[in-house]
């Protein structure tokens, strides 16, 4: 590798380190739910995490800490995003012509800012 590919690389796991901190609070979260032993339910869309009930369907119960290190999670954006694409004229959430971004961490994560709660 020359030095720019070696940048490149770095500036690349920079980026990968920096959204697993904003994604998992702290380290313990990030093994347990990595090693996969522990059942939790992140919701990328709309910015949630919740323990899974298994009742073999999809409920989860939504959490607002870090069951691990007390941390306050990142607040759900669960209305704004009904909000938002009941404004795009789509009243049906599976409703597959939702844009794609809007079936991911895209439209908060790399959207426009004026669109999330302040």
């Amino acid at each position: 590798m020359n030095k720019k590919q070696i940048r490149k690389q770095l500036e690349k796991e920079k980026a990968a380190k920096q959204y697993r901190r904003e994604l998992f609070c702290c380290d313990a979260m990030f093994r347990y739910l990595w090693d996969g032993e522990i059942t939790m339910v992140f919701i990328p869309a709309y910015r949630e995490w919740g323990i899974e009930v298994n009742d073999g369907g999809t409920s989860f119960i939504r959490i607002q800490h870090c069951p691990w290190c007390g941390s306050k999670l990142p607040e759900s954006l669960r209305d704004k995003w009904f909000d938002i694409t009941r404004e795009m004229g789509y009243d049906d959430p599976g409703d597959d012509a939702i844009p794609q971004e809007y079936k991911s961490d895209q439209w908060w994560s790399q959207g426009d800012e004026k669109r999330l709660p302040s």
